[in-house]
């Protein structure tokens, strides 16, 4: 059983992956929480949105005198360096990772790192979701979510239940080289994150471009969509509509505009989502592709977190 690493959350100011505006690790030594880190983060620009700013409640007066994320980051690689990373959703934490190693030309870590929302996919099938909300009430954790030092302690008390339950087949593929998400050594003192990382059969993955100044890790185009048509309704925090479609077409999908008995998935925004698992409150899209599913249908209904998953 795996009993040391470190668990760990970032905030952002807005869909920029260099946008980090805090960050909260919990490391686990011997199977217990020994050692606590948070520090809010001043980013690059003060350009905080104000959904981003109704998520975790942090704006740019709040960070207007916190270090730089090359100031903390010795702190954080002196704990992250070289052991296994663990993050909920890793596909948004490990490139926010990615990002601001990159853009500050900052030593890379060279350990592994597991996502919690893919394991628990994979372990706990039947849920309804695989959120870190739903999963802390399924294990009886508190959670003061979107709270970095609140969530990353949830995701490590997470990890360590998940890791109890997983036999070392279950485990397979989800333990990852940081490699395999892009972050490889430069031939210079430091490293850096490149644009395209590679594996013994060729390219696995590609930096796609936002144009916010940072990059979203997706997998190379290997058809995963072919035929797909997708739907998306609410408002996305990661990636705005023609990126979004973008992805879905290099992967063989179509994006269409309106949900029917031919729609193969609908990706709603995180904030929807939530409010649509939580109390009912939804969008027509969502609705209508609800009342399909109950007339026998078989739409996905994911959110963003989750589609980051999906082409991750």
């Amino acid at each position: 059983m795996i009993n040391n690493f470190a668990a760990i959350d970032f905030e952002t100011a807005n869909r920029g992956r260099n946008s980090a505006c805090a960050v909260g690790i919990a490391i686990v030594e011997n199977g217990k929480i020994a050692k606590k880190y948070s520090s809010l983060i001043r980013p690059p620009s003060l350009n905080f949105l104000p959904e981003f700013i109704r998520i975790h409640g942090i704006t740019a007066e709040d960070v207007a005198d916190a270090p730089s994320f090359e100031e903390i980051w010795p702190k954080v690689h002196q704990i992250c360096a070289d052991g296994l990373v663990v993050a909920h959703n890793a596909a948004f934490d490990i490139s926010v990772l990615q990002n601001n190693i990159y853009n500050g030309d900052l030593s890379c870590l060279s350990g592994k790192y597991c996502c919690t929302c893919n394991l628990a996919k994979k372990l706990l099938p039947g849920l309804r979701n695989h959120k870190l909300g739903t999963l802390a009430k399924v294990f009886g954790l508190n959670l003061k979510h979107h709270d970095a030092l609140s969530d990353a302690i949830t995701c490590a008390e997470l990890a360590m239940r998940l890791f109890r339950l997983a036999g070392p087949k279950q485990l397979e593929g989800h333990i990852k080289e940081f490699a395999e998400f892009g972050m490889s050594q430069k031939n210079s003192t430091n490293a850096v994150c490149l644009e395209i990382s590679t594996n013994e059969l060729g390219v696995s993955h590609i930096d796609f471009d936002t144009g916010e100044g940072d990059a979203v890790d997706v997998a190379a185009p290997d058809g995963r969509f072919d035929g797909k048509k997708f739907v998306f309704t609410g408002e996305l925090m990661f990636l705005n509509r023609s990126e979004a479609t973008e992805i879905v077409e290099i992967q063989g999908g179509r994006v269409i505009g309106s949900v029917s008995k031919k729609t193969d998935i609908v990706v709603v925004g995180d904030e929807v989502y939530e409010a649509y698992e939580e109390s009912g409150k939804t969008t027509g899209k969502l609705s209508k592709a609800a009342q399909l599913n109950d007339a026998g249908g078989s739409i996905e209904i994911v959110s963003e977190s989750d589609f980051l998953d999906m082409i991750e």
